[in-house]
């Protein structure tokens, strides 16, 4: 009987790896950032699947939320089970989502990682405007725009409803392009 040391195993992964990435490169799109942002949410996936299924503490919650809709909530006050009451607060968090409850014009508090392949330029990248031709740096990005409506109505008009599905940025203007330094919401 032959013996199968741990090294045959790595040779078989490595084996198995050459026609998975095969297939990614010739049968995805051949957009490299298409790729990466779909192997990185097949990976996540995969974490998600291993910690909600495999881990004792995700089954401990499901048992104890299934128990919870049968007895009523006052016995299952806030526990030691559940760790993300645990965090510690930050206040810069706090203020963000207090001057900007909406998050509008890319200023969202929540973090948007890894982004998505639609949206092109990335943060702290110096851009120019193909119309107005002023310089600036990405300091936000939304995958669609978020603005007030007014915004919308303004800005945009009545007749170019894509451009709201559109990825929009954040724009700190130069200030030798401008009098004042502002920001734009492009």
């Amino acid at each position: 009987m032959p013996r199968f040391y741990p090294d045959n195993y790595y040779l078989g992964i490595l084996f198995l790896c050459v026609p998975f990435q095969y297939f990614l490169v010739y049968y995805w799109n051949s957009s490299e950032i298409t790729r990466t942002h779909a192997i990185n949410e097949f990976i996540k996936g995969l974490v998600q699947f291993k910690t909600s299924f495999f881990h004792w503490k995700s089954w401990e919650k499901w048992c104890l939320r299934f128990l919870s809709t049968f007895w009523s909530k006052d016995l299952f006050e806030k526990s030691s089970y559940d760790s993300d009451d645990l965090q510690a607060e930050s206040p810069a968090v706090e203020v963000m989502k207090y001057k900007q409850k909406h998050g509008y014009f890319a200023s969202s508090p929540e973090p948007r990682n890894p982004r998505s392949p639609s949206v092109k330029y990335r943060i702290g990248q110096v851009v120019v405007h193909k119309i107005w031709h002023y310089r600036g740096v990405i300091i936000g990005w939304d995958e669609e725009a978020k603005a007030p409506e007014e915004w919308f109505k303004i800005m945009h008009g009545t007749g170019r409803p894509h451009w709201r599905t559109m990825p929009n940025y954040a724009i700190l203007v130069d200030s030798r392009d401008r009098s004042k330094p502002q920001i734009t919401y492009v």
